[in-house]
């Protein structure tokens, strides 16, 4: 290293002290997690150039640009050199292309997008393991289960087991005690997921939606949460009203 390359080194590194290099995801300061992310950045080999990369993402304000610039970070990145810079990397894309679908996106983009960030995601979970980094591991399969339901990739029938099997994951680690609203949201996940799945006997489907969804109430009430109140509710009634016909259509005088 010449002294133009040391010098240039050494600023990179105030920089990223001083200004922070990349984002911090709100799950990454569990067990240390930001701490091994930094160090990992610090002693990569390609330093110099993720730096940048990561310094313009932490600044950047339209998810489409950091977007961008974390796929631009993952050429330099694999989970074998810096498995947890690589990771905190899928994460991020996982989480802004999740957040893109609730931005003006082209309709036809929408697939394209659930897709990625399920992809992104999950390669996230190979390296947040749920001894190592729980809340992690949890706060992404939250968002997994959420978006599997919504997938059109694949089959329905799969897409909602895995939206289930999603959720019951996450719950292991949020549960009524310790993380009321959370709970409450995957208990609503649930009500989704059981009202859309193919699987299994219809009518009990239905039943189950409904009591996960009567569950979440008890913890989204009007008052405290009017606005998740309101979605909960109407999904609850709306699976109450799909069993009523389901139950209808099974007596004699719809057959008339």
């Amino acid at each position: 290293m010449n002294n133009l390359q040391f010098f240039s080194y050494i600023k990179l590194l105030f920089f990223m002290i001083c200004f922070g290099a990349f984002q911090i995801t709100p799950v990454q300061a569990e067990n240390g997690l930001s701490k091994l992310v930094e160090l990992e950045l610090r002693t990569h080999k390609d330093v110099s150039k993720l730096v940048p990369i990561f310094f313009q993402q932490r600044h950047e304000s339209q998810l489409a640009r950091k977007i961008e610039l974390s796929h631009e970070a993952l050429k330099y990145l694999n989970m074998v050199e810096s498995p947890h810079l690589w990771a905190s990397t899928n994460e991020q894309l996982g989480m802004d292309y999740y957040q893109s679908l609730y931005t003006n996106i082209s309709t036809d983009k929408i697939p394209i997008y659930v897709d990625n960030a399920i992809y992104y995601y999950e390669q996230s979970l190979t390296i947040y393991t749920a001894n190592r980094f729980p809340k992690a591991r949890a706060t992404i399969q939250k968002d997994v289960a959420n978006l599997y339901w919504q997938r059109k990739k694949g089959t329905a029938e799969q897409n909602v087991e895995s939206s289930i099997w999603y959720t019951n994951e996450a719950l292991k680690y949020f549960t009524p005690q310790n993380y009321p609203r959370v709970w409450a949201g995957l208990k609503h996940t649930l009500l989704i997921a059981y009202s859309k799945r193919v699987r299994g006997n219809r009518e009990q489907n239905l039943r189950e939606a409904i009591k996960h969804g009567k569950q979440g109430l008890q913890v989204i009430t009007r008052d405290k949460y009017p606005n998740d109140w309101a979605r909960l509710n109407h999904d609850v009634e709306k699976t109450y009203r799909d069993l009523e016909y389901l139950q209808f259509k099974l007596t004699p005088d719809y057959k008339k």
